[in-house]
């Protein structure tokens, strides 16, 4: 039994919804009790899985686009003069070439900025129900809420016109669990160095209940993205089984010198975000199947932080906190890494600005057989894992 409470909206996940719901009702005023389409901003539908014939569940925002869009249009008519979000088919939500850090002339005034706020938080929201695809255009043009220009009004106006185009686009609940025997993982000896270590289990945990998941990461980086600062970018997408549950892109926030440093940084913060997941999913209940696998596609990173025979030179500040921290977890057996090619990563989504739905469909609907790339006897054996998933 789950019962997510949202101020005064609540979601109640059991076999006996109606038993509940008759409880709840003998001591409070409430509306619905039906399957909720849309909640919070978010549709959410069955449909038919081609492959199995059940129904999935999915998350789409297309309403709330629906309701806001007309708006959006209108203030933009009014502060631009554009009266259409997009004349034609947009298929990225940033253009490649653009950097909103030169783009600083031409401030808007107090009724802009104000309205340049709210498409940053309309635009941040999708990207929280299921727009992973427009998420490092939203952030990274946020950065620039204070004092934003024409331009990144502009720019802003550009994702909502993509988002016009691509509304109906859903995240699927797949619950099949996908195999990763075939993986090459980078293994190192711990125990030599620190004995049988076992993870961490919360002291407030239930008790366990149901089928194990599988847990996957997906991290990357792009060294000085910021032309001016030159700080670099990351992002990562977290997996349960089959299906997104949590991702997050942005700024670093320190100045690294080298890919290694910016791809080492962001691989912290996925290790982080791990623990985290791990330590919540264990205390509602939630049965966690082996190490969570995360996959990048800088190999000295990887080998570094899971070979503890890799010997690294002396290091000082917040790198020396970054090593031991992704080495210190790696005993106890939390995670587990793996390469991947950059044309089979996620690098798209938390590096780079064109990218767009069609970008997404190979990695993130691999349960779909007909969006599959053709197998290739010839493919590396994580590239046939995946592509069998």
């Amino acid at each position: 039994l789950f019962i997510c409470i949202f101020v005064d909206d609540l979601l109640i996940a059991s076999k006996q919804n109606e038993d509940i719901h008759d409880d709840v009702k003998r001591m409070f005023t409430v509306k619905g009790g039906e399957f909720p389409s849309y909640y919070l901003g978010a549709d959410l539908e069955r449909v038919e899985n081609p492959n199995t014939g059940k129904k999935i569940l999915t998350m789409s925002c297309k309403t709330y686009l629906e309701n806001v869009l007309p708006c959006i249009e209108k203030k933009m008519q009014e502060v631009t003069g554009d009266a259409k979000l997009s004349r034609m088919r947009i298929l990225s939500p940033m253009h490649d070439s653009y950097q909103p850090e030169n783009e600083t002339k031409m401030q808007l005034d107090s009724d802009g900025k104000s309205w340049f706020g709210s498409l940053v938080g309309m635009g941040s929201w999708t990207v929280q129900l299921c727009h992973i695809d427009v998420a490092f255009a939203t952030n990274l043009l946020a950065s620039f809420r204070n004092d934003p220009s024409k331009s990144h009004l502009k720019a802003m106006g550009r994702v909502f016109g993509y988002l016009k185009n691509h509304s109906a686009a859903s995240i699927k609940f797949n619950v099949d669990v996908p195999d990763f025997s075939k993986c090459e993982f980078i293994e190192g000896d711990w125990k030599k160095e620190y004995g049988d270590m076992k993870e961490e289990i919360p002291r407030f945990a239930i008790k366990v209940k149901g089928r194990p998941v599988v847990l996957s990461c997906f991290v990357d980086a792009s060294l000085a993205r910021d032309l001016i600062y030159r700080r670099s970018s990351g992002g990562t997408i977290h997996f349960m089984n089959s299906t997104p549950v949590h991702w997050k892109f942005g700024k670093q926030g320190t100045v690294e010198t080298s890919v290694y440093g910016a791809e080492f940084t962001a691989l912290r913060k996925a290790v982080e975000e791990t623990i985290a997941l791990r330590l919540f999913l264990r205390s509602i209940g939630v049965a966690i199947d082996g190490p969570t696998i995360i996959f990048g596609n800088n190999l000295s990173v990887l080998k570094s932080a899971a070979n503890p025979e890799v010997v690294l030179k002396p290091c000082i500040g917040h790198w020396q906190f970054t090593v031991m921290s992704d080495r210190n977890t790696r005993q106890f057996n939390v995670w587990q890494d793996s390469w991947i090619h950059h044309h089979h990563h996620y690098r798209m989504l938390s590096t780079t600005p064109h990218c767009h739905w069609e970008h997404l469909r190979p990695p993130l609907l691999l349960h779909d057989q007909s969006l599959h790339h053709p197998v290739n006897s010839q493919d590396p054996q994580w590239i046939l894992a995946l592509k069998n998933l």
